[in-house]
Order: C-alpha cells, then sequence, then structure tokens
C-alpha cells in the first residue's frame, strides 16, 4: 500500500513538472465550429472559408492560446460539410449547437444553408460570422449573426458604375442560378445595372451544378448582347459558363459580379478563354499580405487559395480579439456587443467597419474597400480599387 502512494505521488509530481514546463499551464479548451460546402458546386469556396478560420486559430494557438481574462485557450476548429443546401446548414448547425457546444460558428457559406442554421443559433444566442447574400440573415431580430463579406447590395452598384463608365457598354445579357443566392444577387445586380443606364436583353436562371449551359447561353446570345453578367457564380459554374460562352464563338466581356474563386474558374475554362474576363475581388491579389498567406495557405491546403480564406482569416481573427475584449468564453452577449462595438485592422483586407443599419436595421455588415480586377494570361491584373 506504502508503495502505491508513492508511486501515484511520483506521478503527480512528474505530471506537475511536465506542466509547468510547458509554459507554466495547460491551455484550456476553445471549440470554434464552421459550416461550409466542403464538396459540391461551392467546396471552392466553403474549403476557403474553413481555411480562413484554421489558418486564424493556428495564428493564436502559436502564441500559447487565446488569452481571456488571464486564461489560455487552444482554439480547436470542428468542421462540417452543409453541401451548399439548406438542410445541411440545419444539420450542422444542429449538431455544432447541441453535441459539440460550441459559442462561435464561422459560416455558413451562401443564403440557404445560412437562414436553416440561424433557427439554431439565434435562440441559443450563438454567434455566426457568416456569408450568404440574402437580406433576410441580418435584421434586428438576428443579433448574434455577423457577416464579414460583402454582399452585391454593398459592391454591385460602384461596380457596375464604373465598367459603364470606362468601357461604355449598355445592353448586357444577365445569368444567375435558380436559388435564394441568386435571387438575391439579382435583387441587386439587375438595379444597378437600370441605375446606370445600361438595359438587360436576356435573363435566365440555371441550377447549381449544370453542366451543359449552352441552351440557356444560345437564347442569351441571340438578343446580342454587349456583355454577359454571370453574376456571383460559383467556381464551378462560372468556369464552365465561360468556356461554353467561348466555345460558342463569344468574344464580347464577360462580368462576375461578386464569388471569389477566380483561379478555379481559370482552371475550369482554360487561361484562353478567360480572357476579358473582368471580376469583383475582395482582395489585392497581387499585395503583401496576401500573398504572405497564399504562402502559409499552400504549405497546407492544396492551392490555390482564393479571396474567400483572407475574407474569413480577417473575421475569426476579429472574432478572437471581441472575445479577449469582452475577457468571456461563454457569455455571448458580452461579445456580441464587443464585437458590433469595434472595427478591426485586417491584415489580409484592411480597415473594417460594420455598417449596414440603413439596410439591414441593425449594423452586422462589413464595409472594406474592393477591387475591380481582369483575367490576362491567367493572371489577376488589378484594375481599380473602389471604397463602397
Amino acid at each position: 500500500m506504502v508503495y502505491g502512494r508513492r508511486l501515484t505521488g511520483l506521478a503527480f509530481c512528474l505530471l506537475a513538472v511536465a506542466l509547468w514546463g510547458s509554459g507554466h499551464a495547460v491551455a484550456e479548451e476553445l471549440k470554434i465550429g464552421v459550416i461550409a460546402p466542403l464538396s459540391g458546386p461551392g467546396a471552392g469556396w466553403g474549403l476557403a472559408l474553413r481555411a480562413g478560420a484554421e489558418l486564424a486559430a493556428e495564428d493564436v494557438n502559436a502564441q500559447g492560446g487565446l488569452d481571456v481574462a488571464g486564461t489560455k485557450y487552444n482554439v480547436v476548429v470542428i468542421a462540417y460539410d452543409d453541401k451548399y443546401q439548406a438542410q445541411g446548414g440545419a444539420d450542422a448547425a444542429n449538431r455544432l449547437v447541441f453535441l459539440d457546444k460550441v459559442k462561435f460558428i464561422v459560416g455558413p457559406m451562401g443564403s440557404a444553408p445560412g437562414l436553416a442554421a440561424q433557427e439554431f443559433t439565434e435562440p441559443n444566442k450563438v454567434i455566426l460570422i457568416g456569408d450568404g447574400f440574402s437580406t433576410k440573415l441580418l435584421g434586428p431580430t438576428k443579433p448574434y449573426t455577423f457577416r464579414t463579406t460583402m454582399t452585391t447590395a454593398e459592391f454591385a452598384l460602384p461596380m457596375i458604375q464604373w465598367i459603364r463608365q470606362k468601357y461604355n457598354l449598355s445592353n448586357w445579357g444577365f445569368v444567375t442560378s435558380n436559388d435564394e443566392s441568386g435571387k438575391e444577387v439579382a435583387a441587386a445586380n439587375l438595379p444597378a445595372h437600370k441605375a446606370v443606364g445600361n438595359k438587360i436583353v436576356s435573363e435566365d436562371y440555371y441550377e447549381r451544378g449544370t453542366a451543359d449551359f449552352m441552351p440557356l447561353l444560345s437564347r442569351a446570345l441571340a438578343q446580342k448582347p454587349d456583355g454577359i453578367d454571370i453574376d456571383g457564380a460559383a467556381p464551378s459554374d462560372g468556369g464552365l459558363l465561360v468556356k461554353q460562352l467561348r466555345q460558342m464563338g463569344y468574344n464580347g466581356m464577360i462580368i462576375r459580379v461578386g464569388g471569389p474563386g477566380t483561379q478555379e474558374m481559370i482552371k475550369i475554362a482554360g487561361p484562353k478563354f478567360s480572357e476579358n474576363v473582368v471580376y469583383y475581388s475582395p482582395i489585392d491579389p497581387n499585395g503583401a499580405e496576401i500573398l504572405k498567406l497564399k504562402k502559409r495557405y499552400e504549405a497546407k491546403f492544396p492551392p490555390p487559395m482564393n479571396a474567400f480564406t483572407p475574407q474569413f482569416y480577417d473575421g475569426t481573427l476579429w472574432l478572437f480579439q471581441a472575445i479577449k475584449q469582452a475577457g468571456t468564453i461563454t457569455d455571448t452577449d458580452k461579445v456580441k456587443d464587443a464585437l458590433a462595438n469595434s472595427t478591426f485592422e485586417g491584415p489580409a483586407t484592411g480597415h473594417m467597419t460594420w455598417t449596414g443599419q440603413e439596410t439591414y436595421g441593425i449594423n452586422r455588415q462589413v464595409k472594406f474597400p474592393f477591387y475591380v480586377c481582369e483575367i490576362r494570361d491567367g493572371q489577376e491584373v488589378v484594375l481599380e480599387r473602389i471604397v463602397p
């Protein structure tokens, strides 16, 4: 019996020494959920979202964890695939909230899964740092939801206005997805075209994952548009739209008002067919901080990195800043208020502030400068920096 007690005491001492030698304390765990399309048509975006959250977690963990009121927390990212579908968003949120007991979620990507996830996050005071262009995602009744990506409501008009002034093209074909996201984007893009004097000569909607766009595109090209607006098409859909337009002999301008993932799109369409594609970018693809983040990304994840990674990297770091300022990982009311009343100097996207009171009735929509870019020889070239 004496021997057993000495062994137990020795084990305790060895454990104490190990804990002391590893930095005087063992970091506790802070779980962060991720909901994103990790497969299917939106996978390029979803994988980028997850990467942004994981790289931000890597940053704070490299500093010994997130320091909250004197306690260090090791950040653990738990990710679920919503397949870019409403049911997937609901299932993932249900699991994160009730099984994993998370208080903070990055994502979802897209309006349908986002609205479904909110059925679980808002009543349970779980903070959502998401995407999705639907105006229904933000509002006074949804105070725990923040959007750290800009939507077409913020950038469509200034971008389309710049294109009209630069190229003087007035007749446009318009193509978008036949779902909540597509309809919300159209609700911003179509009035923006009208506001600058453009005429929409054709308007078509497709199901995500469509392989053959030629019947739809034939109708659009029959109207002889000056340009084709493919809206915020997902990388896989956008790449096929561009490729098939060029295969049909259309050499005019194609614009993509929203939807990062340009390199994935070029890979599908091919550099030659991607010429004369002008698009929205939330980042300067050749900026020093972006290239630094890209190097880290490519060392850990399959390339290429798209612009959702920098946005959710900064958005997750902003969340960490708010948790630290609030001094709690459990009281999400305090964290919500700290986040809502702060600004952030994003390493990747720059000065980030909240806006949205006039549009959504609450300041939960991020605002930062964006870029109009063009594809030339398979490369992304900045044409203009615009402050909304």
